[in-house]
């Protein structure tokens, strides 16, 4: 044990290295101070006081003299364990595991179990098991399940479940030799269980980058937040239409935050893995040798390739998109932005990106794929299968690269970055970010981590999230519904590389949450962007009042780049407080849109609906949404589940969490909202609704957004 302070007028630094023996009354021996590396002279103080008292005559100790059972230098245990390697047949891994563990006595543990006839592999870096429980037993005094798995063999640290799957084999083998029944070997089965559970203060740290703000959370295992940083970044608007994002921006503010959260946790050696949640579809490219962008990331809102998708569209080529893809030919999606790229001058004026492309110098990647090569020193350029299915290069069913599509895009391969599974091993942080190597364990687009982070784990679970846009998403299990009703088919994740690939029906509202911020810095008539739910309670309704924030077009159901914004039915009696409640009620509209749209293809008729983001916190848009949809509303007590879904993906893959129904049962309600509004209210604000998009749609030509 180390003191928190010394002496009075000492030093603490002398007092951290020192140890003092003392004996009570009672004869009971205590020790404080002292440092682990000095542990054996302590034992031989402690040991030396106490037989001191009881013993007329007693001989010194000789702890700190003699050698460790098992004990030799580092090049001796090395040439040990390749013998074992090569003379008993033994797995180089193995071998060098055995070793590590009991030293020279690796040998007599091997000959033990040879006795036992009990010496098998059972894999997972664990060999010889059996041979090894009956050493501890015979030769190590231990007693209990937890002496085996937490204090001899240390397997509660080495394996990714802290021992916790082959706890019931170990507490069988040390019952045979300790002569336990079967009551006794499942009590210490759960003992430890418990105290394994408890004992890990190991955290997930989620890294959430969004459209206007990077984010990092770190969860623990009850998925809660222990740690949170946020640093927004700017916003770009090169021309009408066209969104764009520095990518150092984005790595540097990411960065930022996640070692912000590290930090605040208590260090890298906390966190157990990390998790990568990103805005979908916005496109970086940068040269593989060096590092560096090309050019800016092109964002998701962006319209600048409506073009480009006309032209594809034109030559009959939509169908094949969608057959394959999911997607509709829109500037939304990944693929054409990079053509863009490819075709534009680089930041630096150069004009050979495409040739650079082609032989290979450059990379793509959505905002995952960048993180990851940041974050493992450019050692990965992965993706998972989320974010490859919003690319309108990836074939959804057949999980791979489409060369057809590849070519009328004009889309290298050379570029594209490996698809992986959602959730397991994408590689590790380089050391020089955090400290140490911790790996990193998952992927997933933003509303799919969502859905995952919602427990929308079962066909028909549907949620949405309230961000700069709004996302509604249906888990639709293992079929990939065509939509005909405008809505995108697209791949929730895959959890493991030859597992089943769940799928989903999303609709994607383009302006929501940055509606409200129209209001914040476009108006000026809310200060902040929470101000706008007191502003709209002022007044009933909105007085026949319509915004339709199409500021980038309208997204599902419409598809319509060349829509823009309207606001109809204004009269003098319009006041800050109508724009207000009109501004929260097109967020609601734009989701019954999509969900209108999502019921009829997938013929269902849904039951609840989950709902998180920064606008789940305005309770009046709740109430609004329950009222227009005619169906409850929930949200949930961790309203950040982008991040909690990718936390529970990495989780997930180091068995930091066991299964799906562990997650499930983290989530809880914070509040149900009910609808209230009658049915000829509801049909007439739906009416009055889409007569405005009406008048919205096809406002400006391509021309005006290239």
């Amino acid at each position: 044990m180390r003191p928190l302070v010394g002496d009075a007028g000492g030093s603490t630094v002398k007092a951290s290295r020192e140890h003092r023996v003392s004996t009570d009354p009672s004869g009971l021996v205590r020790i404080s101070g002292g440092k682990y590396t000095t542990f054996r002279v302590m034992a031989r103080d402690v040991v030396d006081a106490a037989v001191g008292r009881g013993m007329a005559t007693a001989r010194p100790s000789r702890t700190d003299e003699l050698p460790l059972i098992g004990a030799a230098t580092r090049p001796d245990l090395d040439r040990l364990a390749a013998r074992l390697a090569t003379g008993a047949g033994m797995d180089a891994r193995a071998a060098k595991a055995l070793v590590d563990r009991h030293g020279t006595e690796a040998t007599a543990v091997l000959a033990l179990g040879r006795e036992l006839d009990l010496v098998r592999p059972l894999g997972a870096g664990i060999d010889q098991l059996e041979a090894e429980v009956a050493w501890a037993a015979r030769h190590e005094l231990a007693g209990s399940l937890d002496d085996v798995l937490a204090r001899r063999m240390r397997l509660v640290q080495v394996l990714p479940d802290r021992g916790e799957s082959i706890a019931p084999r170990v507490a069988e083998l040390l019952g045979a030799e300790l002569g336990w029944d079967a009551a006794r070997q499942g009590s210490e089965v759960t003992s430890y269980l418990e105290t394994a559970r408890l004992a890990d203060d190991r955290l997930i740290l989620a890294l959430d980058q969004g459209t206007t703000s990077s984010r990092a959370i770190a969860f623990d295992h009850d998925g809660r937040r222990v740690a949170t940083a946020q640093q927004a970044f700017e916003q770009r608007f090169p021309s009408p239409g066209h969104v764009t994002h520095d990518p150092e921006a984005i790595w540097s503010s990411q960065l930022a935050v996640a070692r912000q959260v590290v930090a605040e946790v208590g260090g890298p050696d906390r966190i157990a893995a990390i998790g990568i949640a990103n805005q979908r579809e916005t496109t970086i490219v940068w040269d593989r040798a060096t590092g560096k962008t090309v050019a800016d990331a092109i964002v998701w809102q962006s319209r600048i390739t409506a073009a480009a998708c006309d032209t594809l569209r034109a030559a009959g080529h939509e169908s094949l998109f969608r057959e394959r893809t999911g997607l509709p030919l829109d500037a939304y999606f990944s693929g054409p932005k990079i053509a863009h790229i490819l075709d534009a001058p680089g930041s630096d004026g150069s004009t050979d990106l495409r040739a650079r492309a082609e032989r290979g110098e450059l990379a793509f990647g959505t905002v995952d794929s960048f993180l990851l090569w940041r974050l493992t020193g450019g050692r990965i350029h992965a993706t998972d299968v989320s974010n490859a299915s919003r690319t309108l290069l990836f074939d959804i069913r057949r999980l791979a690269w489409d060369g057809e599509l590849l070519g009328l895009v004009g889309v290298p391969r050379a570029v594209l970055p490996e698809v992986r599974p959602t959730s397991g091993a994408f590689g590790e942080t380089d050391p020089a970010i955090f400290g140490r190597p911790i790996p990193i364990a998952g992927l997933a687009g933003d509303q799919q981590a969502a859905l995952f982070g919602q427990a929308g784990f079962e066909p028909g679970r549907a949620k949405n999230t309230y961000g700069t846009g709004a996302f509604l998403l249906l888990n639709t299990g293992t079929r990939a519904i065509a939509s005909s009703h405008g809505l995108l088919t697209t791949i929730g994740w895959r959890l493991e590389p030859d597992g089943p690939v769940t799928y989903a029906l999303e609709g994607s509202v383009f302006s929501a949450g940055s509606a409200v911020q129209w209001l914040r810095d476009g108006l000026g008539i809310i200060e902040r962007s929470e101000d706008v739910e007191a502003l709209a309670s002022k007044v009933q309704d909105s007085r026949g009042v319509y915004l339709v924030p199409a500021f980038t077009g309208l997204g599902a159901p419409y598809w319509d780049p060349y829509a823009r914004g309207a606001i109809v039915g204004l009269t003098r009696a319009t006041g800050r407080a109508e724009l207000a409640r009109a501004t929260l009620d097109s967020i609601a509209h734009q989701v019954a849109d999509v969900l209108t749209a999502m019921e009829a293809d997938a013929t269902l008729r849904l039951e609840t609906l989950r709902v998180d983001g920064g606008a789940a916190a305005n309770d009046l848009l709740l109430e609004i949404q329950a009222d227009l949809l005619e169906v409850p509303v929930e949200r949930p007590t961790v309203r950040e589940t982008t991040a909690l879904g990718a936390a529970y993906l990495a989780g997930l893959a180091i068995g930091f969490w066991r299964d799906l129904g562990e997650l499930a049962a983290n989530w809880h309600l914070d509040r149900r909202f009910e609808p209230s509004m009658t049915p000829e209210q509801r049909a007439a604000a739906r009416r009055s609704w889409a007569r405005a998009v009406d008048r919205s749609r096809s406002w400006v030509d391509s021309a005006e957004i290239e």
